[in-house]
């Protein structure tokens, strides 16, 4: 996309949707920062919008039990952070108590 062919409104529209859900990359989401920071207040309307739809995405989605192989990956891959996490945790926890 060139920018000319961005300025037209149904890429401006197109590229505010990809702009909100962090896919817009490279020159286009150059020019799309650009356009907004020249204050354009049609597109900038549509990214509060946007914004609003992409915060209820996540929601969206029916919950889903990771598969045995999955959980077991996702704990070992956690667990160093877990571990760190909780010593810091234990050590502010008893900071607190000392107090």
């Amino acid at each position: 996309m060139t920018r000319r062919l961005l300025l037209h409104p149904e890429d401006l529209a197109a590229s505010a949707a990809l702009f909100a859900l962090g896919s817009l990359q490279g020159e286009q989401k150059a020019i799309f920062e650009q356009h907004i920071a020249e204050g354009c207040g049609i597109c900038g309307q549509n990214l509060l919008d946007l914004a609003a739809v992409t915060e209820s995405l996540a929601l969206a989605a029916p919950p889903a039990e990771p598969s045995a192989v999955l959980r077991r990956k996702l704990i070992e891959r956690t667990r160093p952070w877990m571990s760190e996490t909780s010593n810091k945790t234990s050590t502010t926890t008893s900071h607190r108590l000392d107090l």
